[in-house]
């Protein structure tokens, strides 16, 4: 690992020199010529336990190799089938990948388990043990019971409950599929960085602030980790709803209970999953490793054009660009905060779909991470034939460089990143990530990096925005405008990593409209041009 780190260190310098490109020209200048001998790790979907750490496969080998294939092997131990009744715990005498749950990442404590509700009443009852279910404690309400495998869908956002803590106008508008349904949203832990959560009441906002998470050998605030490295997801899901049983087939699907905009109750609908983030802290990336996936048909692949043979999740196959950001906001977040144009509150049936593009290629390197997709896609596809596996891709990797260990642990910003200082971007998911695709400042781990080190501070809350989301804060009759102020009812590091926040989302909103109007000009342009 040390000359793996030494490897990244080289990366890393020619990246502040700008070298660092998407495309085969990265390759060119971050990779040895031998790099092209090394070789690939042997793809394998055999093993329900995550990985420790990456393994390396050689000192001048192409990194990208390795992270990629770590970032398949967390998620083949995230779809494996949970043993029954029991949380995280994988069925080791089932390894035939089914279209069915409970999966190992479905049985994760669901974030709305893990944080008292705003309305809990000063002091708020602590969260439940790990191997608890919520029975009637839900978003639902209590004409639902949550329990084993049953999955609950409530966020219109990646955010979660942003808007519950009371910061500000943002701007983080739903992302409507073509079938014009909303896409829902899930955050999860697993029983390690849970039962930290759960110790240190780390759901209180009082406590938040200098958190470290654990990983497999650290010690933490003086105690031994278990084996077991943090692992933390993000899982985006559509309503399958009428979908034909060809289409249905190629997906995985859940009967869930969804919350309705418009009721505030909740109903059973199948949902198929359309993203997932896989965020693990390591021994050697205590800044975690980040792997995102989807479901191949989201949206047209980059260069193509209509008319397609098929159809796209979030794409009409028209050629109508994406807009700079959604036009919708989450009615209640905030009462709908004003923006230039004003988003529209969003409608509580048939929202009027918009187009995704997919911005950026996926993985880093244009030949590396699609061959690792193929490679385990084909496993996935001779092991299960019947399992809608197959049709899910990595779209991309993050991870720091160095890894250094704490005291000294390197922020995650661009600078200590990789793609990090010079690539065009980090961020390729388009179901999580659908506008925040082009700069590498509102990549993954910059993201997180604010709330990391929120205002440049050394210690936060070590990347997991869903401390400063869904914490818990004592009630105040203060208007929300006051607390963007500074108002005591939220930790420092919330109202510094919130600040923080709102300067990339604006960045982004910025960079988006700008290259839109630039298309919209170029269109016109070779428009006019054309013989009449």
């Amino acid at each position: 690992m040390l000359r793996l780190a030494r490897l990244f260190d080289k990366v890393r310098v020619l990246s502040t020199l700008g070298g660092i490109t998407l495309g085969g020209l990265m390759l060119v200048l971050t990779v040895p010529a031998t790099a092209q001998n090394c070789p690939t790790p042997p793809p394998s979907i055999t093993s329900s336990t995550p990985p420790v750490d990456v393994t390396s496969t050689g000192s001048n080998c192409n990194p990208i190799t390795d992270f990629d294939d770590f970032s398949w092997r967390m998620f083949v131990a995230m779809i494996w089938p949970a043993l029954q009744g029991q949380r995280g715990v994988p069925d080791t005498t089932k390894s035939n990948f089914p279209v069915s749950g409970p999966l190992v990442f479905e049985t994760y404590k669901a974030d709305w388990e893990s944080f008292p509700p705003p309305t809990a009443p000063n002091p708020p009852p602590a969260p439940s043990p790990w191997a608890d279910f919520a029975g009637t404690q839900n978003p639902c309400g209590q004409y639902t019971s949550a329990g084993w495998g049953d999955l609950v869908l409530a966020s219109y956002t990646k955010f979660g409950n942003l808007g519950l803590a009371g910061f500000g106008p943002f701007l983080i508008g739903p992302l409507i599929a073509q079938n014009q349904t909303y896409v829902r949203y899930l955050a999860s832990y697993n029983q390690t960085e849970y039962t930290q959560m759960l110790n240190q009441k780390l759901y209180l906002q009082a406590n938040l602030g200098n958190v470290t998470f654990c990983s497999n050998g650290a010690t933490v605030n003086g105690n031994q980790c278990p084996a077991e490295n943090s692992i933390d997801l993000k899982s985006a899901w559509m309503d399958m709803t009428g979908m034909p049983a060809a289409t249905m087939s190629r997906y995985y699907t859940k009967t869930a209970y969804v919350l309705d905009p418009a009721t505030n109750a909740c109903s059973q609908k199948t949902m198929g999953l359309v993203g997932l983030h896989i965020v693990a802290k390591t021994p050697s990336r205590p800044q975690w490793i980040w792997s995102t996936f989807e479901q191949v048909d989201n949206v047209p692949p980059i260069g193509s054009k209509p008319p397609y043979t098929q159809k796209f999740n979030f794409n009409d196959g028209t050629g109508t660009p994406m807009p700079a950001q959604s036009p919708y906001c989450v009615t209640g977040q905030n009462g709908c905060p004003p923006a230039t144009p004003p988003p529209s509150p969003m409608p509580p049936t048939a929202p009027a779909p918009f187009n995704v593009q997919r911005i950026m290629p996926i993985g880093i390197n244009p030949q590396s991470t699609p061959a690792t997709n193929t490679a385990y896609q084909n496993l996935l596809k001779t092991a299960a034939p019947n399992s809608p596996w197959q049709f899910y891709q990595l779209v991309m990797t993050q991870w720091p460089v160095p890894g250094t260990p704490p005291p000294n642990t390197n922020p995650g910003s661009p600078l200590f990143t990789f793609p990090g200082t010079g690539a065009t971007s980090s961020f390729s998911n388009v179901t999580l990530e659908t506008f925040d695709q082009v700069k590498v400042g509102t990549g993954c781990m910059n993201c997180h990096n604010a709330t990391a080190h929120p205002g440049g501070a050394a210690n936060g809350n070590d990347f997991l925005w869903s401390l400063a989301v869904n914490a818990w804060a004592p009630p105040t009759v203060a208007p929300h405008g006051a607390l963007a102020l500074g108002k005591p009812r939220l930790a420092d590091s919330t109202l510094a990593s919130f600040k923080s926040l709102k300067g990339l989302l604006d960045s982004a909103v910025t960079t988006n409209k700008a290259m839109l109007k630039s298309a919209e000009a170029k269109a016109k342009k070779k428009k006019a041009e054309k013989p009449q």
